[in-house]
Order: C-alpha cells, then structure tokens, then sequence
C-alpha cells in the first residue's frame, strides 16, 4: 500500500480514523477532507498528512477539495467517502428539513464523491461510498438514514 494516495471524506470518525492508522503504517499518503478544522488538525499532526475542509454535500466543495488532493498526493488512486450522520426517530415525527439534512448527508455527499472522483481516475483507482446495516435489514427509528444509505448502494450497484 506504500503507492497509495488517498482523499478521504469524513475521516476523523472511528473508520476513518482507523483508515488513517492503516494508510499511515503502510506508508501510503492520504488527504483528509471534513467540516471541522479541528478534528482534521488534530489527525494531520498525528499522522503528516495534509487536509482541507469541506461540506461534503456541497458537490463544488467536493471537486475543490479533490483538485487540492490530486495536486498534494500528485494524483489519486483511491477516494473515500465516510460521512455519514444518524437520525433515529420514526418518520411520522421526522421533519421535513431533518429528512433533507440526512439525505444530503449520507446520498448526496456519496453521489457527489462519485461523480467527482471518477473524472480525475480514469486510469484506475478505488472509490469507497459507506453504507449501513440499516439500508439493508431496517431498523426502527432509522428510517430516513436507511432511505439515504439504499440510495448509496443503489448508486455502486
């Protein structure tokens, strides 16, 4: 894995965070991309990598930060994409704007992932959208995160 360069959204969550220890061990390179400074700070000083912040839902936001990846890791093979957000409540008391906080969280930021990492790998590479038990199983309280994470495994599919 030495050769690998990697954006990562999301990756200051456990995932992510293991991916990093994983990418770092292996000496492969890694760009982290999120919204909270903070968080991505604290996980570049740990392991050198660099980062940027970005919403993930925005799509504009999505290929600025690839373009500022691509240039760091001068070029990709894989991009990553763990954001995610967890709304448990059943959908007769769901909001309308906390059903489209979640969709936008956990699809749109996947789609918008996808659509641009696979105009900059062309010549090959690995995209990772992450989903959750619950798009397949169901669970109660989960309904609107369910609905979000089906629609990621539709798009791989």
């Amino acid at each position: 894995m030495s050769n690998l360069r990697v954006a990562i959204f999301g990756a200051y969550g456990g995932i992510g965070q293991a991916l990093c220890e994983e990418i770092s061990q292996s000496q492969g390179r890694a760009f982290l991309i999120g919204r909270d400074l903070e968080k991505l700070s604290s996980l570049t000083s740990r392991y050198g990598f660099s980062n940027c912040v970005a919403d993930a839902a925005d799509w504009e936001q999505i290929d600025r930060s690839l373009d500022q990846a691509q240039e760091d890791l001068q070029g990709l093979n894989a991009v990553v994409c763990l954001v995610g957000s967890v709304l448990l409540k059943p959908i007769h008391l769901t909001s309308r704007a906390e059903w489209d906080a979640t969709i936008q969280t956990n699809l749109t930021a996947g789609a918008g992932t996808l659509r641009s990492a696979v105009t900059r790998m062309r010549e090959g590479g690995s995209i990772v959208l992450m989903s959750s038990a619950a798009a397949c199983i169901g669970l109660s309280n989960h309904e609107a995160i369910a609905a979000g994470k089906a629609g990621i495994e539709g798009l791989v599919r």
